[in-house]
C-alpha cells in the first residue's frame, strides 16, 4: 500500500537511483503512486520518474502484443509511445555527451536487437521550426538500427520512437536527458562522461549561482565525490586536449589515475604515457603516480639517491687502475701476462658496451 512517507523517501532520491528504485514496482502500484503524487505536493523528478517507469512498461506490454496499460497523465515533457520512425531521417543529438561509440557496444545491440527485438526505444524530439527529427538519447540504438536496416530493410526499416511533444529543447535539455540516462546504462566512457557532466553543471550554475556540487550530484544521481573527480577531469581535459587524445588511444578509464597523471608537472606527453602504460601494466600504482609532485623535485631525489651508487661503481673501476701502480705489468710471468691481456679485452668490451648503454639511457631522458 503507498503511502505519503514512501512517497517522501523516494523523493529524496537522485535521478538515476529514483529510475533503479521504481523498476521494483508493478504497474499497479506506480498508478497508485502517480495519483497520490498528482494530489500532493512532490518535486518534478519524482512525478517524471513514475511516469516515465509507467510509460517503460506500457511500451514493454506493447512490443509483447499485450494490451497496454491505459495512458498515464502528461508531464511538463509528455512522451507519446507506440511510434516509429525511419532510423535514417533521425538527426544525431546536436549537443551529443557521447564522443565515442565503442564498436562492441554497438555490436553487441546489434545482436540482442535481432534476438529479442528492441523494447526500449529512442527517444526523439520534433523540431517545429524545421520539422526534424532529432535525437535525444538512444545513439547506440540508433546506430545499431542504422547498420541492421543495411542488413535486412524490410525488417529493420523503422524504429520504434518516444516521441517528446516539449515544444522546445534546449542545448542543456539535449544534454542533460542524455547525459541521465546514459549515467543509468553506464555506457559512457569516463572521459565522455566527465567534459558532459561539467558541461551540464556550468549551464546549470549560469541558472543557479547558489547550485553546489551536492545538491547537483544529488539531482544526478551519484556521490557528491565523484562528480567533484569527474568535473575536474572535465575541466583539466578542456585545458589539454592532447592529454585527452592520449587517454583515449590508451583506452584508460580510471578516474584516480586520469587525474594523479594529469596532475603531474614537468613531465612530457611521452614521460605520462610510459606512467600510464606502467600503471595499466601493474608495474606503477596509482598511489605512487599520486605521491609524485614536480618532476624537477622528483629528478633531485633521484640524484641524490644515485650518488651514492654512481661513487660506488666509479671505486669499482679505478680499484682496477690502482692494481697496476702497485704491481708493474713485466714483472708477471708469461702467462700470468696473457690471462691479464685476456682480462682487459674483456674490459675493454664492457666498456664500449656501457658507453653505448650510458648514451641510449641519456638519449631517452
Amino acid at each position: 500500500m503507498m503511502n505519503e512517507e514512501k512517497l517522501k523517501d523516494l523523493e529524496k532520491l537522485g535521478i538515476v537511483p529514483l529510475a533503479n528504485e521504481l523498476k521494483s514496482y508493478s504497474i499497479e502500484e506506480l498508478q497508485e503512486m502517480l495519483e497520490l503524487v498528482e494530489k500532493g505536493k512532490y518535486k518534478k523528478t519524482l512525478k517524471s520518474g513514475v511516469v516515465g517507469r509507467l510509460n517503460s512498461l506500457r511500451n514493454q506490454k506493447s512490443v509483447l502484443n499485450v494490451e497496454p496499460i491505459e495512458a498515464v497523465a502528461p508531464t511538463s515533457t509528455p512522451i507519446v509511445l507506440e511510434k516509429t520512425l525511419d532510423a535514417d531521417i533521425i538527426k544525431d543529438n546536436p549537443h551529443q555527451v557521447r564522443v565515442d561509440l565503442k564498436e562492441e557496444s554497438v555490436i553487441s545491440m546489434m545482436d540482442s536487437i535481432r534476438k529479442d527485438g528492441l523494447h526500449t526505444p529512442v527517444k526523439v524530439f520534433l523540431n517545429e521550426e524545421d520539422k526534424e527529427y532529432y535525437l535525444v538519447s538512444g545513439q547506440i540504438r540508433l546506430t545499431a538500427y542504422r547498420r541492421l536496416k543495411n542488413e535486412d530493410n524490410e525488417k529493420y526499416s523503422l524504429i520504434p520512437i518516444s516521441l517528446s511533444e516539449k515544444e522546445v529543447y534546449t542545448e542543456l535539455d539535449f544534454t542533460r536527458e542524455a547525459l541521465i540516462e546514459n549515467a543509468i546504462r553506464n555506457e559512457m566512457t569516463t572521459i565522455d562522461f566527465a567534459i558532459s557532466l561539467k558541461k551540464v553543471y556550468d549551464m546549470e550554475l549560469e541558472k543557479d549561482k547558489d547550485l553546489t556540487l551536492a545538491i547537483f550530484a544529488k539531482e544526478i544521481g551519484i556521490s557528491r565525490a565523484k562528480v567533484g573527480r569527474l568535473i575536474n577531469i572535465g575541466e583539466m581535459l578542456e585545458k589539454d586536449i592532447e592529454y585527452m587524445e592520449l587517454l583515449k588511444s590508451l583506452d584508460i578509464q580510471g578516474e584516480r589515475i586520469i587525474l594523479a597523471v594529469g596532475k603531474l608537472q614537468g613531465y612530457t606527453l611521452k614521460e605520462k604515457s610510459r606512467i600510464l602504460e606502467d600503471n595499466k601494466n601493474g608495474l606503477l600504482s596509482v598511489a605512487k603516480i599520486e605521491a609524485l609532485k614536480n618532476k624537477e623535485v622528483e629528478e633531485e631525489v633521484i640524484k641524490v639517491a644515485s650518488k651514492s651508487k654512481s661513487a660506488s661503481y666509479s671505486k669499482k673501476v679505478s680499484s682496477l687502475g690502482s692494481l697496476f701502480k702497485k704491481y708493474k705489468y713485466e714483472d708477471f710471468s708469461e702467462v700470468g701476462r696473457k690471462k691479464i691481456d685476456e682480462q682487459i679485452k674483456k674490459i675493454e668490451a664492457i666498456e664500449d658496451e656501457m658507453k653505448t648503454l650510458i648514451k641510449d639511457e641519456i638519449e631517452e631522458l
